[in-house]
């Protein structure tokens, strides 16, 4: 299914006989295995889009989404909140957002009844950069207004630590909000309580765990007004530290600074029995070397192993 020269990228979704096939037969051999795909990848500026045209083709886009996630074996995909900076192209109206949500989760429920197979399931992800939602609570909130069985809260310790406790233009890290590494966690620890009491485990359908660099500000390009239309020359400043710095977790070795394992602590403290995920996003993935997949492989297992038991130990804050 991969892409060659000048392909068509959309056409790369359209769920003819033999795209399915090729994803089917990932699915045999990921069971073949015993390996399991918890989720599908993310679908990406679909929700509250305020020209026709666009909220057809968004509507398309997911319907495509299903026939795959029958084949790979998989019952949840997500939708990442919108990031696009067009401002006129997309409402942060959260009647808009939670309507197109459930009409998305129910396009799901009706393709699972109609094929009696298992309910799909669609999650929703604040991105850290999100152009209206960027934080937990606003996801939950379109959720809750959604208010569809299928329809749940993805959560990325990436995104939610980037927008509740870093600050990669210090040099320290920290401090999105105060001054001190003491002042930023208790922050932290008042939001992953506030989390806690607000979203119950069973609405929780994936957990992407990661950490990020902690790196030289100047590294990274001045940052703009967070308004600002993406160009070639702009985009928000959490996504180009996102985009090259991410680490796995429990690698402060490598830079890792963040308190990834309080977040999982609140995670488990909700009630969540689901798979941790790592999403991984950084520029030694990009080295062409037969040794890179392995030694990723074994790191993300190690650092997940590791943070998990760390976070059973972590004090209750909530």
């Amino acid at each position: 299914m991969s892409l060659v020269p000048g392909a068509n990228k959309q056409n790369l979704w359209e769920p003819n006989p033999i795209h399915l096939a090729a994803a089917k037969k990932i699915g045999d051999l990921c069971a073949s295995l015993g390996m399991e795909i918890i989720c599908f990848q993310p679908l990406i500026d679909v929700e509250g889009l305020t020209k026709q045209a666009d909220r057809d083709a968004a509507v398309q886009r997911v319907k495509n989404y299903f026939p795959y996630m029958r084949a790979l074996r998989t019952d949840v995909t997500y939708i990442t909140t919108n990031r696009s900076y067009d401002f006129d192209s997309h409402t942060e109206d959260m009647k808009v957002i939670a309507a197109d949500l459930a009409h998305f989760a129910d396009l799901a429920a009706e393709y699972s009844r109609a094929d009696g197979g298992p309910m799909l399931k669609i999650g929703y992800e604040h991105l850290s950069w999100g152009s209206h939602i960027n934080t937990f609570d606003k996801a939950w909130e379109a959720i809750a207004l959604a208010n569809r069985p299928n329809l749940g809260f993805v959560f990325d310790t990436f995104n939610f630590l980037a927008v509740e406790y870093a600050n990669p233009y210090n040099p320290a890290g920290h401090g999105r909000i105060h001054d001190t590494p003491e002042e930023s966690l208790k922050v932290v620890h008042e939001r992953l309580a506030k989390l806690v009491k607000t979203i119950p485990g069973e609405k929780i359908y994936v957990v992407q765990v990661a950490d990020a660099k902690l790196v030289e500000p100047s590294s990274l390009k001045p940052p703009t007004a967070a308004t600002e239309r993406w160009t070639p020359d702009h985009e928000p400043p959490h996504r180009q530290w996102s985009t090259s710095h991410r680490l796995f977790p429990n690698e402060g070795a490598l830079g890792g600074y963040m308190p990834v394992s309080d977040c999982l602590a609140a995670v488990l403290a909700t009630g969540y029995k689901g798979a941790f995920t790592l999403e991984i996003f950084n520029d030694s993935i990009h080295v062409n070397e037969p040794f890179v997949v392995p030694t990723h492989a074994k790191r993300s297992f190690a650092g997940v192993e590791a943070c998990v038991a760390d976070a059973k130990l972590v004090k209750p804050f909530w």
